[in-house]
């Protein structure tokens, strides 16, 4: 699929075999993904210059529809919708990936760091990872109508209000965490994805999103660190 511009797991029940933890599939993503690294990733002056062209083809070789992926920005509030994660504080922002005429997107809710205010939009995948300080895609242990399922509940929220109050209560207004948990639990017909209580609120945080049984990596920013580290290239 092309895209425009250029710790581990814990094993499921419902994923098959599993080793050591990670399911089959996950260790066979992981693998292909550290093979394309180690041929794309160069140790030349220009490593840096083509960081996002790598990014886009290793990303877009592996997403599917369905797929969540995170990111840590550099927006105003990045840091503190990073620590709002209690159990892993890596990424401040999240979306469902969709794929269009060959092309993937991200589905996601976003709001200007002034004012607010913002709607859940539709976005390349290359420009929604292009400042991206740290990043991953997850898949769920589900099937692949399920996982397009997914992409079509996200769809169906495009054009909502940002909810910058945070409330659960209202869905006619989304955040991005809340976006993904809709979409992925009603496309399941289960919870997959449940909110964080802080301080008596419930609120979807961010590593809510994929620290649990139902979802396993299948790209992940830190694998293409250590594979360019290994090739002695700046990432």
């Amino acid at each position: 699929t092309k895209v425009p511009r250029t710790g581990p797991r814990r094993s499921s029940s419902s994923s098959g075999s599993t080793v050591s933890g990670w399911s089959i599939c996950s260790i066979a993503s992981r693998l292909l993904l550290l093979l394309l690294l180690l041929f794309s990733v160069s140790g030349g002056p220009e490593a840096g210059d083509n960081r996002l062209q790598v990014v886009s083809r290793v990303v877009g070789s592996a997403a599917r529809e369905g797929d969540v992926v995170l990111r840590y920005g550099t927006g105003f509030w990045s840091a503190w919708f990073r620590d709002a994660s209690r159990h892993e504080k890596r990424f401040s922002h999240a979306g469902i990936v969709i794929s269009d005429d060959n092309m993937l997107y991200v589905v996601h809710s976003s709001a200007s760091d002034i004012n607010g205010q913002g709607t859940v939009r539709q976005e390349p995948l290359g420009e929604f990872l292009e400042e991206a300080k740290d990043f991953a895609v997850f898949r769920f242990h589900v099937s692949d109508e399920i996982r397009q399922r997914i992409g079509l509940y996200a769809r169906s929220f495009l054009g909502r209000p940002f909810d910058a109050l945070f409330n659960l209560d209202d869905e006619s207004r989304l955040y991005c965490t809340e976006l993904v948990m809709l979409s992925v639990n009603r496309a399941a017909g289960k919870e997959m994805i449940g909110p964080e209580w802080i301080n008596g609120v419930p609120v979807v945080t961010l590593d809510r999103c994929y620290l649990h049984n139902d979802s396993y990596p299948v790209v992940d920013r830190r694998d293409m660190a250590d594979a360019a580290g290994r090739r002695g290239g700046l990432w």
